[in-house]
């Protein structure tokens, strides 16, 4: 009975403390429903009806992009990538047979790093690509070895209690002709309590418990206790670094330029800062930037006007902006990997020639750096 108290006070703690969580987290959609805007909640968005999204918006539902502004979504928690990845409207030109091959949908519970989108429910809660894998995440039980050990070591004990009663039913047999029933139940049911560790399982549970309470002092939750056992025996981790190991934030070390200032206005003015409705900066790269600059930039940034922009790719591995400034001078702004640049580019600015250019960023980029 205790066994079971503990186990059950413990789990049920950490699923009030996750329900309580869930209350802190938006679950609403904007939809437009009788060409109306509205917001309602997630759970009663339906296939067909039409969502709004914008940059810093958690995509409520499954959808199929119908029109997109510079769009760029964060499918990190499905594919464990942490680089944007832009969406478009147009067709594909064969059906898409892997999650990341599918540019002109939106999947639920991805983020939206910049611009904003219109697209159509094509699924809802558990049929949605992610409510997939939660439900099979919730429906694989897995045995640990240290219940696995628990079973064996339960195992023998209960073959050498069965053997020992038939050894000394035998042996009474042989010796006295006789056996007494009654006795003889009482004799092997003392047996039975004297070999049995009956206080094991209340000392695992405690054990596991103790656990449960210290990880929760680090602010992780325990739901089920045998999670303890198999955190315990994990000789071997992998996972995705970023987001885990790491936060997913940059920050500016150098800027390698003859004017430092221009260079980081201009890479600001390639951000998502310079075209969002409220300056949110979802990308590390630009929050990079953004920490660095003065605000005097910020004010002459915030009286440019955004004319056209082409969203970063992995196939081009640059992004570009074409963008009018405060006194009327439209400016073409390409931002990207390095060695791109330098290839697209017919004169630089500075002393440095491409091949200096280049050794500095393989120095860098040894080091572990990443170079814009």
């Amino acid at each position: 009975m205790i066994n079971v108290f503990l186990g059950f006070l413990q789990e049920a703690k950490a699923l009030r403390t996750a329900a309580l969580l869930k209350e802190y987290i938006s679950l609403k959609a904007r939809v437009l429903r009788d060409g109306k805007e509205q917001i309602i909640d997630r759970k009663f968005l339906v296939p067909g009806d039409l969502i709004l999204i914008e940059a810093g918006d958690i995509v409520p539902a499954d959808i199929r992009i119908k029109k997109a502004k510079n769009f760029l979504i964060d499918e990190s928690v499905l594919t464990g990538e942490s680089a944007p990845v832009a969406k478009i409207t147009e067709k594909l030109d064969a059906e898409a047979k892997e999650i990341f091959n599918a540019k002109n949908l939106a999947f639920a519970s991805t983020v939206v790093v910049s611009g904003e989108a219109e697209g159509i429910v094509i699924e809802t809660g558990a049929k949605t690509i992610f409510g997939g894998v939660a439900k099979i995440a919730a429906e694989t039980t897995r045995q640990g070895s240290y219940e696995k050990e628990l079973y064996q070591f339960s195992s023998v004990i209960l073959k050498f209690v069965v053997g020992s009663i038939l050894l000394i039913s035998l042996a009474k047999i042989f010796i006295t002709g006789t056996i007494i029933l009654v006795d003889t139940i009482v004799f092997y049911l003392a047996l039975v309590v004297t070999i049995i560790p009956e206080a094991l399982p209340i000392v695992i549970t405690f054990a596991l418990s103790r656990g449960a309470m210290k990880l929760a002092k680090d602010k992780v939750i325990v739901k089920r206790l045998s999670a303890i056992e198999g955190l315990g025996n994990i000789e071997i981790l992998c996972i995705d670094k970023t987001g885990t190991l790491t936060e997913n934030q940059l920050s500016l070390e150098k800027i390698v330029s003859d004017d430092k200032e221009k260079c980081l206005f201009y890479g600001l003015l390639a951000s998502s800062f310079s075209r969002e409705k409220y300056n949110i900066l979802e990308n590390p790269f630009d929050e990079a930037l953004f920490t660095k600059t003065s605000p005097k930039n910020i004010e002459l940034i915030s009286k440019c006007r955004m004319i056209s922009e082409i969203p970063f790719e992995s196939a081009r591995l640059r992004n570009s902006v074409f963008l009018e400034t405060d006194k009327g001078e439209k400016v073409l702004i390409v931002r990207g990997a390095p060695e791109i640049i330098l290839e697209l580019s017919s004169k630089i600015e500075g002393k440095k020639s491409k091949k200096e250019i280049l050794e500095n960023i393989k120095v860098e980029g040894l080091s572990g750096k990443r170079i814009l």
